[in-house]
């Protein structure tokens, strides 16, 4: 089972609906101690891991392999400064209805697992499972994964993901590609997720204030 908290499954979905006509790709990362003793503890029936970072990774149909070791070498530097690694990968097709890692995604998956990522999963978002995961119709906006996951809070990940839509959180999410055509753009996103703390405390305040209200 993986488990998605909101913040990297929002950040994910951000990345995928700023290029709706273009295939995007991401990796997830979690806690490397946690992964560390799962694989101690835990047969690959029981296997569960807590995802806690997304990192945008493409969205050009021209990326190589070459492209995508940088990258994730620069996500792995990243990843072990702060206790986590790299165990899986989202995309997200152009076609809505495409429910099959692309070209380019199967790489990714290959790059991963030849540096070591033996539980590396892969997750599949398109138009119409994130349409209905938007409507609340699903719980999560994976049309298919090559293992079980959800959603860590699903109603705070609707409600991220609806702030951005409708441009309260006044930032974009960037990716390697961004990354390798101006070093300005800021891979790891960490202005967007200030921007998601700040939307996300001011959704709470809302909630008090209007609790407060009604208890009057």
């Amino acid at each position: 089972m993986i488990v998605i908290d909101a913040r990297a499954m929002s950040k994910a979905i951000a990345h995928a609906l700023r290029r709706p006509s273009v295939a995007c790709c991401g990796a997830f990362l979690a806690d490397a101690r946690a992964l560390e003793d799962d694989d101690r503890t835990s047969s690959s029936a029981s296997f569960e891991v807590r995802i806690v970072d997304a990192i945008p990774l493409f969205h050009s149909s021209s990326t190589s392999v070459a492209m995508m070791e940088i990258a994730l070498e620069q996500v792995e530097a990243y990843a072990r400064v702060r206790g986590r690694a790299t165990i899986g990968a989202w995309s997200a097709p152009a076609r809505r209805d495409d429910r099959d890692l692309g070209v380019r995604d199967q790489e990714l998956m290959e790059v991963l697992q030849r540096k070591g990522h033996s539980r590396a999963f892969a997750c599949v978002m398109n138009g119409e499972a994130l349409e209905a995961f938007a409507r609340g119709e699903r719980e999560t906006p994976f049309a298919s994964a090559t293992e079980e996951a959800r959603c860590d809070d699903v109603d705070e990940t609707r409600a991220t993901c609806e702030a951005y839509v409708l441009g309260e959180l006044e930032c974009d999410v960037d990716d390697f590609d961004d990354h390798f055509d101006d070093v300005s753009r800021d891979w790891r996103n960490e202005r967007f997720v200030r921007a998601m703390d700040e939307a996300a405390k001011k959704r709470a305040n809302e909630l008090a204030s209007r609790r407060s209200a009604d208890s009057t």
